[in-house]
């Protein structure tokens, strides 16, 4: 089995944005060694889940496609959208699997994250 990953923003109007969830990719496939990796977007941004998804399938062969929210909690995107739009395309995949983890939450890394960016403040 070979398997892809998606980081899976909410995408901006903002380009910054769209652009730091992508260089948080490159840091993800650099630090780890986590490949194929695609960063797409819900909204306002390409490529579309729909299209990551597919450029995994189609031009790396993958047959396990695990998205990763860069989302910080479980909300009405994570409960109800994005699910309902991985139902809608595993028909036209069905020789893959296709998993959604969870979003980063409570967590003691991330509190650490918090903690270091208080004390650079003034």
């Amino acid at each position: 089995m070979k398997s892809g990953v998606i980081l899976f923003a909410h995408g901006s109007r903002a380009a910054e944005a769209n652009e730091n969830a992508v260089a948080l990719g490159e840091l993800v496939k650099e630090q780890f060694g986590v490949e194929p990796l695609l960063v797409a977007f819900m909204e306002l941004a390409e490529p579309s889940l729909e299209e990551g998804i597919r450029q995994l399938i189609e031009k790396e062969g993958v047959d396990n496609v695990k998205v990763v929210p860069l989302f910080l909690n479980n909300g009405i995107h994570l409960k109800r959208d994005i699910p309902c739009l991985l139902e809608e395309l595993r028909p036209q995949y069905p020789h893959v699997t296709i998993n959604l983890g969870r979003p980063f939450g409570v967590d003691k890394r991330l509190a650490q994250l918090i903690h270091d960016r208080i004390q650079e403040l003034p």
